[in-house]
C-alpha cells in the first residue's frame, strides 16, 4: 500500500463509502508481548532491550498488513482483527485548526475495545484546560524536558492532551508470517519489523503535525531491531487502562495501553477515556523554572532494582533518592510504616508500557 493513501482525500473517493471517517482492519495477530520458539510454537515474553543481532531471516521482506477500509462508525468487527481507528472521529477535512483537542491515532484490538471507548459515559468530551500556561518545554540535563512557568500546588492542572498514538501495550507477529525454522534470535526480529510495518499505517494517518512531532521524540531503542516508530513507542510510551464496560467478572480486565503524547511523553498523571486524554496534575509544590518530572518505574523497591528497571531507557538516575547510600534503609522504614497504617505499601508506578 501506498503511504499516506490512508490520509487523503483519494483514498475517501476511491473506497466509494458514504461517509468520509474511515477505520482500517488488518489481519489478525496473536496477542503476545513478543514471540519466543517453544515446543508448541511462539510463547510470549517481554520484547528484547540492548545491542542485539537484528539479522533478519533469510528471504523475508516485511510486508505492510492486507487491510479493508471501513466506515468510521463501525463497530461489530471480529475480535481477531486489528483496527486502526482515530479517536474520537474526524474527517479527513478536518485539520487542528477545527478542533484544538486534537485527535489521537489508534490501534486496538478487536471491535470489543472500540465499543467500550465509544460508549463511555460523556465521550466525547472535551480535553481540561488550565486557567492559563503553567509549563515550557525546554533544554535539561536528560535533553528535553517539561519546566513550570508558575508556581503550582498539589492538585494544580499543568497540561492535559489526547495521545498521538494508542497502541495495544502486547502485540505479536501475524500467524502466517511465522516459520517453524525461524531461530529465536529471528523470530523476535521478524515480530518487530511487523509490528513497525502497522504503525506506520497509523502514523499515516496523522495530521502532518503530530507526525512531524512524534518524529522529534527521542528514541533509546536504536540497537534491538525495534524501528523508528516501534522505538519511540517504547521510550516514550505512558500506560494506559482503559476500562472494558463489562459487568462479566470473566471480561472486566481493563485494555492494556500504551500512549505516545507530544508533551506529556517528554516528562502523576490521569487517563480521562471521556475526553480521551492524560491529565498530569503537581503532586507537591513546584516554584517556577523548576523542571517538572515523573516517576519511570516503581519506587517502593531497592536501588538495584529500580536502576535494573530504568535500563530500558537507557540513563541511570541520578535524583536524591537514588543518589543517597542510605535510602534503601529509609525506604524500608517508610514502606514499613505506611504498611502498618493503612495495609498496602506505597506504590507509584510509571510503567515500562511495551
Amino acid at each position: 500500500m501506498k503511504r499516506g493513501f490512508l490520509n487523503t482525500k483519494k483514498s475517501t473517493k476511491e473506497t466509494q463509502e458514504p461517509t468520509p471517517a474511515r477505520d482500517v482492519i488488518g489481519d489478525a495477530f496473536e496477542h503476545a508481548g513478543a514471540v519466543q520458539l517453544g515446543s508448541n510454537g511462539p510463547t510470549a515474553y517481554k520484547l528484547p532491550i540492548g545491542k542485539l543481532d537484528t539479522t533478519l531471516p533469510e528471504n523475508y521482506v516485511p510486508k505492510p498488513p492486507k487491510v479493508s477500509v471501513f466506515d468510521g462508525k463501525t463497530v461489530d468487527y471480529s475480535d481477531n482483527h486489528i483496527i486502526f481507528t482515530t479517536i474520537p472521529p474526524r474527517t479527513f477535512d478536518e485539520t487542528s485548526a477545527d478542533s484544538p483537542d486534537t485527535w489521537s491515532e489508534c490501534l486496538l484490538r478487536g471491535g470489543k475495545q472500540k465499543c467500550a471507548i465509544l460508549n463511555t459515559p460523556g465521550f466525547p468530551a472535551s480535553v481540561p484546560k488550565p486557567p492559563q500556561v503553567r509549563h515550557r518545554i525546554g533544554p535539561s540535563a536528560h535533553g528535553m524536558g517539561m519546566f513550570a512557568t508558575k508556581d503550582l500546588v498539589p492538585h494544580d492542572l499543568i497540561i492535559a492532551e489526547r495521545p498521538m498514538l494508542a497502541l495495544p501495550t502486547v502485540m505479536g507477529m501475524s500467524v502466517e508470517r511465522y516459520k517453524p525454522s525461524f531461530t529465536p534470535s529471528q523470530a523476535n526480529q521478524v515480530h518487530l519489523a511487523e509490528v513497525e510495518e502497522c504503525l506506520k499505517i497509523c502514523l499515516d494517518r496523522m495530521l502532518p503535525e503530530s507526525h512531524a512531532a512524534y518524529l522529534t521524540l527521542y528514541n533509546c531503542h536504536t540497537e534491538d531491531g525495534s524501528g523508528p516508530i516501534l522505538g519511540r513507542a517504547r521510550t516514550n510510551g505512558i500506560h494506559l487502562d482503559i476500562p472494558t464496560g463489562s459487568t462479566s467478572q470473566d471480561d472486566k480486565e481493563p485494555y492494556s495501553t500504551s500512549g505516545v503524547f507530544d508533551v506529556i511523553s517528554r516528562i502523576n498523571h490521569r487517563f480521562d477515556v471521556p475526553s480521551f486524554s492524560l491529565s498530569l496534575r503537581a503532586i507537591c509544590p513546584i516554584k517556577a523554572g523548576e523542571e517538572i518530572t515523573i516517576t519511570y518505574c516503581e519506587i517502593g523497591v531497592p536501588k538495584a532494582k529500580r536502576q535494573d528497571l530504568l535500563r530500558p531507557y537507557g540513563f541511570q538516575c541520578t535524583c536524591p533518592v537514588c543518589s543517597d547510600p542510605g535510602s534503601d534503609v529509609l525506604l524500608v522504614r517508610i514502606l514499613e510504616n505506611l504498611k502498618s497504617k493503612h495495609g498496602e505499601p506505597l506504590n507509584v508506578v510509571m510503567h515500562d508500557s511495551i
